[in-house]
């Protein structure tokens, strides 16, 4: 289980024969190969309790005959993958998924380095695990912006444009029983596991209605509790190639109050009749809104962003909070 073969014979590469004798064994025996990957220009191997990479090498034989070489070499001997069809190239960088630990990203290929696997699903591990020990229908698909990951009947997204491995941010979907991803006509499309095909397309609706989508901020209390604040406005960010109308909804110490005007983000069209809203041309930049929450003397503060208009998404990509302190109370 641990051995792994090359095709080829000398330096010319036959993808048809596999020589017996060009072959490699990659650590213990009990410590079986699950999967591939290439990064950068290794072969990285990966066991079901550790990883290894092996690199191109060549050797000159006594008969002058020169023949190549896969040496192996461990990276990192704690976490493994047992679940191969999770492994994907992110940006250059493999992603993969273990049933014990979650969603890794192979940040170096180096042995010499503590953190050269960096988890990745740490804010997201107490409801991922217990779906991929499960294993059931676990796969993943890169699709040049998003890692998709599907474990029993739901799907984990981390959209890696929008964050990086440091901090990354999941988004979590219910109902995409995925068995495979792939993609059609630069569609994205799941194979579940009846053998049905449903793309997944950029519409926000659901036979026509609308699906609730929410975000709620975690509580700041801006860097003090003795101090109270007036929270004195709000920059809300959201993409202005995607339409959207954001219910902004305050919340602190005294009070929930939502926002009279939402926030709408619009592309060209002609409709509504409203002329302070008909826009011809999708704007090259981001809108920026600026709300005034009135919250005074508070100590704490969050929003909470809302959606529910079919054919709509919840685009936000920024957040601030402007704020002035009271006095210091005794």
């Amino acid at each position: 289980p641990n051995a792994y073969f090359w095709s080829g014979s000398h330096l010319v590469m036959d993808p048809a024969y596999f020589p017996v004798e060009q072959y490699n064994l990659a650590g213990e025996a009990g410590d079986g190969i699950t999967g591939f990957g290439e990064q950068q220009s290794m072969l990285v191997i990966f066991k079901e309790h550790s990883l290894g990479r092996a690199v191109m090498g060549t050797a000159e034989m006594a008969s002058g005959r020169t023949l190549l070489t896969l040496d192996y070499t461990p990276i990192n001997g704690s976490i493994g993958c047992d679940l191969p069809w999770t492994i994907r190239l992110v940006e250059n960088n493999l992603t993969f998924a273990c049933s014990g630990r979650g969603v890794h990203l192979i940040r170096d290929s180096s042995a010499a380095g503590e953190n050269n696997v960096v988890r990745l699903s740490r804010k997201v591990n107490r409801d991922l695990l217990p779906a991929l020990r499960r294993g059931e229908r676990v796969t993943s698909w890169d699709d040049g912006s998003r890692y998709w990951l599907a474990a029993d009947g739901a799907v984990y997204l981390w959209d890696y444009s929008l964050s990086g491995y440091g901090d990354p941010v999941w988004f979590y979907f219910t109902g995409i029983g995925a068995a495979a991803f792939f993609e059609r006509d630069g569609e994205l499309c799941h194979l579940d596991g009846a053998g049905r095909v449903t793309a997944l397309r950029n519409c926000f609706h659901d036979h026509g209605g609308p699906i609730l989508k929410r975000y709620r901020f975690a509580v700041q209390h801006m860097g003090s509790y003795q101090r109270r604040k007036d929270v004195t406005g709000v920059l809300l960010t959201v993409r202005g190639d995607t339409d959207t109308t954001v219910d902004v909804t305050y919340e602190t110490d005294w009070e929930r109050r939502r926002e009279i005007t939402p926030v709408r983000s619009w592309t060209w069209r002609l409709a509504p009749r409203n002329l302070a809203y008909r826009c011809l041309e999708v704007g090259r930049f981001a809108t920026v809104a600026r709300r005034r929450p009135a919250c005074r003397g508070v100590r704490h503060f969050t929003m909470e962003l809302e959606n529910n208009v079919a054919g709509m998404d919840l685009t936000v990509i920024s957040a601030q909070i402007l704020y002035r302190f009271q006095g210091r109370e005794r």
